[in-house]
């Protein structure tokens, strides 16, 4: 019982003050199945978060894996090729 409802639990009912007593323990045992689901649901989307990030550097990773094996890459020796193929180039 806190402080105040102490304080004045003299001055009320007993009928009332079992009521307000009640209520206090309801709304309390409202609030903590609430900060459970809440918990719960925190715990859910950071694994979710983890996931997605590794999702992402994999995904990152096949890109640049992707970009050091482009066969369709124009280097250098392909460009002299290209232009020799075409006559462009002796």
């Amino acid at each position: 019982m806190s402080k105040k409802l102490a304080a004045l639990a003299s001055t009320i009912d007993q009928s009332t003050l079992a009521y307000v007593t009640e209520a206090i323990a309801a709304s309390k045992a409202e609030q903590t199945l609430i900060n459970e689901k809440l918990q719960t649901r925190l715990t859910r989307l950071q694994a979710e978060l983890e996931a997605l990030k590794v999702r992402v550097a994999d995904l990152e990773a096949q890109d640049h894996s992707a970009i050091k094996d482009d066969k369709y890459a124009l280097t250098k020796a392909k460009l002299v090729r290209l232009m020799k193929e075409n006559g462009w180039y002796d």
